[in-house]
């Protein structure tokens, strides 16, 4: 009988690969701990946290050790404790961060940040599958370190997505000041991840008119400087701020940025779309970058969100 275990999201399951028409020992190992679930806890954020589970099925962790728990015991007796880690930087094939994050401590900017994500980015997931997150992790602040040029850069970022544990989403330092349109382009800013990765992958086409507006130099990730003084004016939302030796610069987003941005817009004013026409209506090209990134965004929601 051959045996092959793999391991995913630091849960190991064990299969039995038989010949045999029939073999009552295939299964998986059983009672493995599920760190997606959420319990009832004592506390509003935790009441809140348990609410979104279960109405939802949606994790929200606060906190990047996931639990504790006891895997038998070592040469000496001694218990073989496990702990279970929201490493924002766990890939399929290993470990790499690119970034670092502080958590928070902020009970009142954590049920800010939960109550964002109920009222606007859950009514526009998908019920399941790739493009939904697998859970989310509220942190104080998230810091992206990254070479451009021949330079290293660091820029504080408001969503982390690389890590297939679940998105980071930093600004917790900042969300109990934020307006309610700042609100809205975080709830925004999350839904973009998931939706820019599908329209990338199956828009390519389409995206050649978006990028052709803004002009392919001007998103020249060597370079250091932004162009203009005014990102409007390229087309752009809005620049990338980084810090380059105790210096703070700005630059023009990379392609998958501007996409991110005007489908965070374009979530950010769901239902107000004249607002955005109203706020912009003095930049042609951020009007036109907007119009033909929409059916796009249309098109994921088709394929993703809607009920089949």
């Amino acid at each position: 009988m051959l045996r092959n275990i793999f391991v995913v999201l630091g849960m190991v399951f064990c299969f039995c690969v038989s010949c045999d028409k029939e073999d009552n020992d295939v299964k998986a190992v059983e009672n493995m701990r599920d760190w997606y679930k959420v319990e009832d806890k004592p506390g509003e954020v935790n009441h809140l946290l348990y609410k979104m589970y279960k109405y939802y099925d949606v994790t929200i962790f606060i906190n990047d050790t996931l639990g504790q728990e006891e895997r038998g015991v070592d040469a000496y007796g001694e218990p073989i404790v496990h702990t279970e880690l929201f490493d924002m930087g766990y890939y399929v094939y290993g470990t790499y961060t690119d970034g670092r994050m502080t958590l928070s401590a902020d009970s009142v900017a954590m049920i800010v940040a939960i109550n964002m994500i109920e009222d606007r980015v859950i009514p526009h997931l998908p019920e399941s599958g790739a493009y939904r997150p697998h859970s989310f992790l509220l942190a104080d602040s998230v810091f992206l370190t990254q070479q451009i040029g021949f330079s290293y850069v660091t820029y504080e970022t408001d969503i982390y997505s690389r890590g297939i544990r679940g998105m980071v989403i930093g600004k917790l330092n900042a969300i109990k000041k934020m307006s309610e349109d700042e609100l809205k382009w975080l709830g925004g800013e999350i839904l973009a991840v998931k939706c820019a990765d599908w329209i990338q992958e199956f828009c390519v086409d389409e995206l050649l008119d978006f990028y052709k507006i803004s002009g392919d130099s001007n998103y020249d990730e060597a370079s250091m400087f932004a162009p203009a003084d005014c990102p409007e004016e390229l087309g752009f939302i809005k620049w990338l701020e980084v810090e380059v030796s105790s210096r703070n610069w700005v630059k023009t987003p990379t392609k998958e940025q501007d996409i991110r941005d005007y489908v965070a817009a374009i979530y950010a004013y769901w239902g107000e779309k004249e607002r955005f026409y109203e706020s912009y209506r003095d930049y042609k090209d951020i009007i036109k970058k907007f119009d033909l990134m929409v059916p796009l965004v249309e098109r994921f929601k088709k394929a993703n969100c809607e009920v089949k």
